[in-house]
């Protein structure tokens, strides 16, 4: 390592490096705790439509004419909770880890990587290079070599319209194919 300050400005530099590296983990965690609570809430909304439809086969309102089963309302109300949870992911989360990853590399082209640890690139650079793209590499002298890269968010927010997809198709679907039950 080479170190270029008296060690208790060092030892403050690690600590601030090792305070940006906690916020920039904590903020993913919540980004992935939501997307785990949203997938929880679409199996659980899933298993229950599919649930309703055999135990409850003539649970359904008529609109305009045409049953629709409660099992429809169920995935519908599902595709909406995904929509908020990409709100809340994308929107809140995904950024205050943008913010963080900003300023950690804002402050290793200020030289923190390179006096910390002797490194042309922090860490940061380094996760966000690889992320970006599938065949990042980094040359002797630290520079960044990247095909098409892809941002995280492009990638997270075209999982969250998959999802939202499927829930809408699956409910289109049992709208057109569970019918009213015929009275006997």
């Amino acid at each position: 390592m080479c170190n270029r300050f008296p060690s208790e400005e060092y030892s403050a530099r690690v600590e601030a490096w090792k305070q940006v590296i906690q916020t920039q983990m904590h903020f993913n965690d919540l980004s992935v705790r939501s997307r785990q609570l949203g997938l929880t809430f679409v199996v659980a909304a899933l298993g229950l439509s599919v649930a309703v439809v055999i135990q409850f086969p003539d649970s359904g309102l008529y609109i305009m004419g045409k049953f629709i089963h409660l099992s429809a309302f169920l995935t519908a109300a599902s595709a909406l909770a995904v929509l908020a949870v990409r709100t809340l992911d994308l929107g809140v989360y995904h950024r205050m880890l943008r913010g963080s990853v900003a300023f950690q590399m804002a402050a290793d082209k200020r030289g923190l990587s390179q006096n910390l640890f002797n490194m042309p690139s922090g860490m940061t650079e380094y996760i966000s290079a690889y992320s970006r793209s599938e065949d990042a590499s980094f040359d002797d002298n630290g520079q960044v070599h990247q095909g098409r890269t892809r941002r995280a968010a492009d990638k997270v927010s075209r999982f969250y319209t998959w999802v939202f997809v499927f829930l809408a198709v699956f409910t289109i679907l049992i709208a057109i194919f569970v019918n009213a039950p015929v009275d006997s």
